[in-house]
């Protein structure tokens, strides 16, 4: 299990709390590794698919259009209210 697929369970309202908590603990969310200076781009996600970038890229699309349902915005607040309790 990595990000991407836990968002669009998420996103399709297919576990419950117990199960999103679960499969969350396993999981290490790629945090961006900032540009210290001009030559070097700042660095979104590393491919494994356990970023937000790539959940709000692949799940959610790129565009700002209103979703109904469970949203970006939504998936970003569960994660971090669950990994809060988690630690």
């Amino acid at each position: 299990m990595n990000l991407v697929e836990l968002a669009k369970l998420f996103k399709g309202n297919a576990l419950t709390d117990e199960e999103f908590a679960s499969y969350l603990a396993d999981i290490e969310i790629f945090e961006v590794i900032e540009s210290t200076d001009e030559l070097e781009d700042t660095v979104y996600f590393n491919g494994d698919k356990n970023s937000f970038f790539e959940v709000r890229m692949l799940v959610y699309g790129a565009g700002m259009e209103v979703e109904r349902g469970r949203t970006y915005v939504d998936f970003v607040k569960k994660v971090r209210q669950v990994k809060n309790k988690l630690s």
